[in-house]
């Protein structure tokens, strides 16, 4: 189940009481884990349902000491035990056996905990139940993302999130996390905030979006006064990526002759409206791949220890046709 879906299901899904509920994603995000913990804890989804005597599970411990303590209760009573990032365990047979204890634990407490997406954890006919979180979201699926609005007046949080997404078309969880945590902090300074902040702490897509079409234009100097300012935001082995996907995307576009099948329009996705509508007629196949080449030799050397300057020098030599 994905993330959204569970929000939008939630007060049917934890009805059902699941003895364990693992959240699983390419990268452990605890701000995003702590944020969801927050929000089933103070949960009135289901008055039935709460996260009770919440307690963190140290999972470094002995485990068959564990394993007793999580099959015993007090007097009945039952608990919610969280844990954080389960890769973080260096032994593989320990986080091995874990796997297989959650995946077949049964209660009577509760266990919530976060995997990541090498690790093996099947939903089975057992109560247990794994939310997939995706890597990114779009503004219709932040909507879904109910516990992102628990904290400020909804209406605040559109105002604030929909401002957000004029600057970029997805976010993961956890730069909406960190983003959301502002809202308390610029009160009626949002319009400053969005002035004179929001790109110190993003990059937008509209500034990569621009940067590409002067790249194409070959504009020298709005370029790199524009690439200054950006630049340091992202890794050279971003950069190499960036502009080795340009290139690509180009080559594929001048090589059909601007003629791109329906069915392949993504491979277009991206480049700026300037070269698909006109600028790409100025460039030929050759141009574009020994560009692309060049930047794979940059790619190369980055990996052998060389500095940061085999990126500028390339788009030195872009600019210049050298």
């Amino acid at each position: 189940m994905q993330l959204t879906d569970f929000c939008v299901q939630a007060q049917k899904v934890l009805a059902q009481k699941p003895s364990v509920i693992i959240l699983q994603s390419k990268q452990y995000s605890p701000l995003s884990f702590i944020q969801i913990l927050r929000w089933l804890s103070q949960s009135t989804l289901d008055t039935n349902y709460t996260l009770s005597s919440l307690q963190k599970l140290d999972l470094d411990g002995d485990l068959d000491q564990i394993k007793m303590k999580l099959h015993t209760t007090f007097l009945g009573e039952a608990c919610s035990f969280w844990f954080g990032d389960l890769s973080l365990l260096a032994s593989k047979k320990k986080r091995t056996d874990w796997l297989i204890f959650l995946q077949n634990y049964q209660g009577p407490h509760q266990i919530i905990g976060w995997l990541s997406e090498d690790d093996i954890f099947n939903q089975s006919k057992n109560n247990n139940l794994k939310i997939t979180v995706e890597e990114k979201y779009n503004s219709d699926g932040l909507r879904k993302l109910v516990f992102l609005y628990q904290d400020y007046k909804p209406e605040i949080c559109a105002s604030f999130f929909g401002r957000l997404y004029r600057f970029k078309k997805e976010f993961s969880l956890e730069e909406l996390c960190l983003l959301q945590s502002y809202i308390g902090c610029i009160g009626k300074n949002i319009d400053l905030f969005f002035q004179e902040w929001i790109e110190q702490l993003i990059v937008a897509d509209v500034s990569l979006f621009h940067l590409a079409q002067l790249f194409f234009e070959k504009k020298a100097d709005q370029f790199f006064m524009l690439w200054n300012q950006i630049r340091a935001k992202y890794s050279d082995q971003f950069w190499t990526v960036f502009f080795s996907d340009q290139l690509f995307k180009a080559y594929f576009h001048v090589a059909v002759q601007g003629r791109v099948p329906l069915d392949q329009k993504q491979m277009t996705y991206g480049l700026p409206f300037s070269f698909l509508k006109n600028d790409w007629k100025f460039y030929k196949l050759s141009t574009l791949s020994q560009a692309h080449a060049s930047l794979y030799t940059v790619d190369l050397e980055l990996k052998l220890g060389a500095n940061s300057h085999q990126v500028d020098l390339f788009l030195i030599k872009f600019f210049s046709g050298t």
